[in-house]
């Protein structure tokens, strides 16, 4: 969608400029109308997805307002990215392909790849300044954190236990088992803090603690910074001015 908004967009800014220099209107004030239209469309668009996804995956709809506020937030970054890229290059392949990458490399840096702290300076920047790790903290917390799941029972660490064979055992120090299972391994939990505390082991960028109004601060953040740059860099354009050129040569014969 962003890739269609970021074509879109490198072909209205011929027109925006001239209208721009024309003193039709002001290049803030025309961002700022178009982020009008912007937010509520995508607020739709991401409240339209996330019914069918809450509806076909059986997630609790106790979170959904705030897992569609965090997917709102991820898509504004995104089509504010391709806005940034579509005014910055004229040529609408280029601003694809960096749009590509900035999206490759989030997916590579959300920390469900691997962890942020394995990656060397200073390309552990990146994960913190990619979008994708803040939407799936707190998307992570919205789909666990309500849920109790089956295959798992709580206890007492420490405490004795016994499975449905009969066998006897001692609660294990994460304060949950899985009937049957001699290994840990494969066993996330009973409740969600349980299930995301397992799952932080190998995913950092999950918590079972509430971070929800950071991670999607920090989307706006990102937001206003790229929206910021669309306007300095449209701004530049509207102002710049071409070169002076050699008035052309007008032949004699022309000239009489």
């Amino acid at each position: 969608m962003s890739i269609s908004t970021l074509i879109g967009t490198n072909r209205d800014n011929f027109s925006v400029v001239y209208e721009i220099r024309a003193g039709m209107y002001k290049a803030w004030s025309y961002a700022a109308s178009t982020s009008l239209v912007q937010i509520p469309a995508l607020f739709l668009l991401a409240m339209c997805i996330n019914i069918a996804a809450f509806a076909v995956g059986g997630w609790p709809w106790d979170n959904f307002i705030t897992f569609t506020v965090t997917m709102t937030a991820t898509l504004m970054v995104f089509d504010n990215l391709a806005q940034l890229l579509a005014v910055a290059f004229v040529n609408p392949v280029l601003g694809m392909l960096g749009f590509l990458g900035v999206w490759s490399s989030s997916i590579i840096f959300c920390g469900l790849v691997f962890r942020g702290e394995d990656v060397v300076w200073p390309f552990r920047l990146f994960y913190y300044l990619m979008p994708l790790k803040w939407t799936f903290g707190s998307a992570g917390y919205d789909v666990f954190m309500p849920s109790t799941f089956s295959g798992a029972e709580t206890c007492v660490p420490g405490a004795a236990i016994t499975y449905a064979d009969g066998t006897a055992a001692t609660c294990p120090p994460v304060g949950f088992y899985c009937d049957g299972m001699t290994s840990s391994f494969g066993c996330w939990g009973r409740t969600g803090t349980q299930v995301l505390d397992t799952l932080q082991m190998s995913y950092e960028s999950l918590s079972s603690t509430d971070h929800r109004g950071r991670d999607i601060g920090i989307l706006l953040a990102m937001v206003a910074a790229l929206k910021l740059g669309y306007v300095f860099i449209l701004t530049k354009k509207v102002s710049a001015t071409d070169s002076p050129q050699k008035p052309a040569k007008v032949s004699p014969k022309l000239a009489k």
